[in-house]
Parts: structure tokens; C-alpha cells; sequence
């Protein structure tokens, strides 16, 4: 039973982090940093988006009039468990873990797009019941 227990305790740290999706940093972004601000930017306007369709603002009025809230709160379960890393100098491939670690909830080298949420979108994205 012990070993179980042991076993398990050891298990937790990966079953947290399986939450979030790791990607190298976009090259047109040129920073992980950059990358996830303009993911938690998109996730903050699909956020205002689903506000304006439960407060019956007309569709042609809306931030984003072509998504409806069920694809809106997709694309926000998706976005918040991004986290990204810097890619090697020259290399679109391979990511530079020498980078250092930023206080994300993912392992370092990444910046995640929830730990660049405001806690009220957080807690809004958590209310959607689609949060990491």
C-alpha cells in the first residue's frame, strides 16, 4: 500500500501538466513572451465575445460576430493551456531549453497564455468549466 501511495504521489507532477499544451515559439512572433500575450489576448476577446451574445448584443455588433458561444468556448479551452517555448537561434524546428525558466505552471523554459490571464479571466474561463 505504501508503494502505491509512493508511486502515485510521484505520478502527480505529469498529471498536472498534461493540462497544458507545449509549442515552440512561433517564428513570427520572435519570443515565447509575445506569443503567449497575443494568445491571452484572443482567449480575453472570445471571453467578451460570449459576454455580448449573454447580454443579446446583435450579432453584427459583437467583437466577434462570426463565432457563436459553443465555438467560442472551444477556442478558449484550446488557448489557455498553450504554453510556449523559444526556438533555437536559426532552428524552426528544435526549442531552446537554455532559456531560463519562467514562474508558469508548465516546465521552464515555456510561457503559458493562462499565467498571462487576469484572475477575473481566469475565474470566467474557469466558469465556462473549460480552465487547466
Amino acid at each position: 500500500m505504501k508503494r502505491l501511495i509512493l508511486i502515485l504521489t510521484m505520478l502527480l507532477p505529469f498529471a498536472v501538466q498534461a493540462d497544458y499544451i507545449a509549442r515552440c515559439d512561433p517564428p513570427s512572433t520572435k519570443t515565447a513572451s509575445k506569443a503567449a500575450q497575443i494568445t491571452a489576448d484572443a482567449v480575453k476577446r472570445h471571453l467578451k465575445n460570449i459576454d455580448q451574445i449573454n447580454a443579446g448584443v446583435p450579432a453584427n455588433q459583437r467583437i466577434l460576430p462570426q463565432f457563436d458561444i459553443d465555438s467560442s468556448t472551444g477556442i478558449i479551452a484550446g488557448h489557455t493551456r498553450m504554453c510556449y517555448q523559444f526556438f533555437k537561434a536559426g532552428n524552426s524546428v528544435q526549442c531552446d531549453y537554455s532559456i531560463p525558466a519562467s514562474l508558469t505552471p508548465f516546465p521552464a523554459p515555456a510561457v503559458c497564455v493562462w499565467s498571462r490571464l487576469s484572475a477575473t479571466d481566469q475565474a470566467k474561463v474557469r466558469a465556462l468549466g473549460v480552465g487547466p
